[in-house]
């Protein structure tokens, strides 16, 4: 029987040092991913901003542990190594009861292993639920939580070797009997309590490569209940197996009037033993982004959006400070410090099955400590944390993350975390996460670990090895979250990569543009093409996308001549000079001819072309480019001035003249228009004028003027300005003699004068530049210097008072080798003549 005993009290111990919360310390690997969303919020609230998720919902999320350093189970007590353990050594019987397991009298020696050594010995116990829960991200730099979670934290603390051995082996040490022992600091802390948490998180900086966001989550917290005790240097002696003996000591003692582990339903019932405290976390994160252009892109007319989905850092450092707060809670009125006092107590007649039967046995017994006070105030598990994230390559990353636990040992009411390392290597994505933690506490235990996320489905442990090894096990955790996803947006799925997403494009497949709803448009016409009967060229609405370069209202494509208007009775080309030949087909589109000439006509029919005739309009010898010569003097009939007298070329093809029936011919009389005798140059002795300049020295020997100009009269300045201005802006069309527009208006005022002058006469001589045949150009300088005195004529001047000369290229006055030149060549000089 008392064997029986022995066993249920050491299983009794371990239950309590064992099954309880590890050095998980609501630390799960999984609070590292990226895709953690709102289970990361408690941990590190600048989660909450630039997250992965546009809305992320808890459902339910447990998490668990037991863990101790003390006490372990040893493996292969565990169903799946009970072929290799004492557990084959049961009948059937024996293994289907589970109190067959427990009541084993050699259970302690053979399921059990005790760790001896000169450590405290402590008990950590944390067990969470956080219930609907939701994160929202409002936009680019803003986001916001509401968490809900109900907390359980269990510490005992400062724990001996030998306090811990007189425990375990029930009292039963020989070798530490009569001895007194010391303990100092033994105490245990408990508290249950929920919390519900209003997070928002900010974005602060986003510059180039450098990247900060800080979140705070303010909490209001409220306790369900709670128990403290403490022992303050805890002296002692085992007496023997039965009795112990404690000398006078003052223990801190209180508890809620809901704390009754006992009573389960009411231990984790919703009701509160204290009122509504305020708490917070708060967390800041920088984040190193080297190529965070690439996470950059274009879509929908939308530009510089960020991808959503995806983790844009490096490396990032996070630092946090969580649980800053406190609960008060009135003491049950059978709780208060007293002061234990007693020597040979017999233990083993105690029988404790309630609390009320700790209070009644134990707290009753001795006295009150003065100054006990009727209320304590439970601290929150006050927690720094720092957060290395580094991005291996793609999806890989490695997270280096230390835990300090923040809290005074001397206060008995404080709950608290375990301070510990963890190392994990992880793969993540968004519908799936891997991580395998490498974790170090300082209780002195190590762990390997586990987790795994599918989805909306994380389940994971910090400790794997009582799962799959048969070494000692000194306790077991695990935690597993059910919620709904709903992710930020990445870049959309745009197959043609023309920067319209494939939702909004109407053409998946090809390439286009956004104003076309995806659709390309080849020739940038604004019309999409599956709308553009001619795709590959720039057209109008108007003719279904087909061009019509010419404006002639007929599409290029069935347009025989797409660069020139036309008409549709010749497939969209032009006959300019209305002789029913198109103009790509004649040759003299702006001249009515005939087919036999491919449209040019022969105005003289001399079977010479007028492009080709020299002399159009009267039929010539093709010799002569089709230009007549009727008195054979080699001058054309056109620049003969006596076309039916032989004449020398000099005279214009008119025989010497003798104007003055003098004896003496034109060309040597100074005064052709006076008889006088040779000897005086064919000029009389005589001032036929009367401006006292003899004749011979006259040349105006009819007109009285003045010495200095020859015996001409003299021309006014602002008369020979208009003179000079007409013939300095004289100009024609290239191998034509057709004025330019901008040379009439000082030929108009030149015509003026004229008019007023009607002494005068003016002299114009044509000249060319090199360009083209000596007889062409002949003839283009009669042309153009008739054209002026066709203009003047036109303008009031009588046509007989116009000289008209003409000399082609004969006389230039610069060289014909420069276009400068060749412009000065091509002129018509001006000069007044009194006779």
């Amino acid at each position: 029987m008392r064997q029986r005993l022995k066993i249920k009290v050491t299983f009794l111990f371990f239950a309590l040092l064992a099954l309880v919360q590890g050095y998980s310390q609501n630390q799960p690997s999984s609070i590292q991913s990226n895709y953690s969303g709102i289970l990361s919020i408690p941990s590190q609230p600048a989660n909450i901003a630039d997250n992965r998720y546009k809305i992320d919902i808890n459902l339910v999320t447990i998490n668990w542990s037991a863990y101790n350093n003390y006490i372990a189970l040893k493996g292969h007590s565990f169903p799946w190594y009970a072929q290799n353990s004492p557990w084959s050594n049961f009948t059937s019987e024996q293994t289907g009861d589970s109190a067959a397991f427990w009541q084993n009298p050699n259970f302690q020696d053979e399921f059990l292993f005790e760790r001896v050594d000169d450590q405290d010995k402590s008990v950590h116990n944390y067990n969470e639920i956080m219930g609907p829960s939701i994160l929202y991200t409002i936009d680019e730099k803003n986001a916001f939580s509401f968490t809900w979670r109900g907390r359980s934290l269990l510490n005992i603390d400062g724990i001996g070797p030998e306090l811990a051995k007189v425990i375990y082996r029930d009292r039963q040490v020989p070798d530490l009997w009569g001895a007194l022992l010391s303990n100092p600091k033994v105490g245990i802390a408990s508290m249950n309590w929920v919390e519900y948490g209003l997070g928002y998180g900010r974005v602060v900086y986003d510059d180039h490569k450098h990247f900060m966001k800080v979140g705070v989550n303010l909490k209001l917290a409220q306790g369900m209940n709670a128990v403290y005790m403490q022992f303050e240097d805890f002296d002692y002696r085992i007496d023997n197996g039965d009795s112990i003996s404690i000398p006078r000591k003052r223990v801190n003692y209180g508890r809620s009037n809901r704390y009754d582990p006992s009573n389960p339903s009411e231990h984790f019932s919703y009701n509160f033993d204290s009122k509504i405290s305020p708490a917070f976390d708060i967390g800041f994160i920088y984040e190193y982004r080297p190529n965070r252009e690439k996470f950059k892109y274009d879509m929908d007319g939308e530009y510089d959006q960020w991808m959503n989905d995806k983790n844009k850092y490096k490396w990032k450092v996070g630092i946090s400070i969580t649980d800053i707060g406190r609960l008060k809670f009135d003491k049950s009125p059978t709780s208060n410090d007293f002061f234990i006092d007693t020597s040979n107590w017999d233990v083993s007649s105690l029988s404790i099955k309630e609390w009320d039967d700790f209070e009644r046995q134990v707290v009753g017994q001795y006295d009150v400590a003065s100054g006990d006070e009727r209320t304590f105030t439970m601290s929150l598990p006050t927690a720094l944390s720092l957060q290395i994230d580094y991005n291996v390559w793609q999806n890989f990353y490695v997270n280096f993350t230390p835990y300090w636990a923040i809290y005074d040992k001397a206060s008995p009411t404080k709950v608290h975390n375990i301070t510990s390392y963890s190392l994990t290597p992880r793969f993540e994505s968004q519908w799936f996460d891997l991580m395998i933690p490498f974790s170090y506490n300082n209780y002195g235990n190590t762990a390997i670990g586990l987790s795994a996320r599918v989805g909306p489905l994380t389940i994971g442990t910090t400790d794997f090895t009582p799962y799959v090894a048969a070494g000692n096990i000194f306790g077991v955790d695990g935690y597993f979250s059910l919620k709904i996803p709903i992710f930020r947006k990445g870049k959309p799925s745009d197959r043609d990569e023309d920067q319209v997403s494939d939702k909004k494009d109407n053409c998946p497949e090809i390439a286009g543009l956004m104003q076309f709803q995806g659709c390309p448009d080849i020739d940038n016409d604004g019309i999409p093409d599956v709308y553009d009967d001619c795709p590959a060229d720039s057209g109008i609405a108007e003719f279904r996308g087909c061009p019509d370069r010419d404006g002639d209202d007929i599409i290029d494509r069935y347009d025989e001549c797409p660069d020139i208007p036309g008409i549709l009775a010749f497939q969209g080309c032009p006959d300019s000079d209305g002789d029913s030949i198109i103009d790509p087909r004649d040759s003299c589109p702006t001249l009515a001819g005939i087919i036999f000439y491919h449209g040019c006509p022969d105005t003289d029919g001399d079977s010479i072309i007028d492009p080709d005739d020299l002399c159009p309009e009267h039929p010539g010898p093709i010799e002569n480019g089709g230009c007549p010569d009727t008195d054979k003097d080699g001058i054309f009939d056109y620049l003969d001035e006596c076309p039916e007298n032989f004449g020398p070329k000099e005279n214009n093809g008119c025989p010497w003249p003798d104007t003055d029936l003098d004896g003496i011919l034109d060309k040597d009389d100074r005064c052709p228009n006076n008889p006088g005798p040779k000897e005086n140059y064919g000029c009389p002795y005589t001032d036929t004028d009367g401006d006292s300049i003899l004749d011979k020295d006259d040349e105006c020997p009819n007109v009285p003027g003045v010495r200095e100009n020859n015996g001409c009269p003299l021309i006014e300045a602002e008369d020979q300005e208009i003179i000079n201005t007409a013939f300095a802006n004289l100009e024609f069309l290239s191998g034509k003699a057709v004025i330019r527009d901008e040379s009439l208006e000082s030929l108009d005022r030149l015509a003026e004068l004229l008019v007023k002058k009607t002494e005068w006469q003016l002299r114009l001589s044509g000249h060319t530049d090199n360009v083209g045949s000596e007889k062409e150009n002949l003839i283009l300088s009669k042309r153009r210097a008739e054209a002026v005195q066709t203009h003047l004529s036109e303008h009031g001047v009588e046509k007989s008072r116009i000289k008209v000369e003409f000399f082609g290229e004969s006389q230039p006055i610069a060289s014909n080798d420069t276009p400068e030149g060749r412009q000065k060549n091509r002129r018509v000089e001006m000069e007044i003549l009194f006779e």
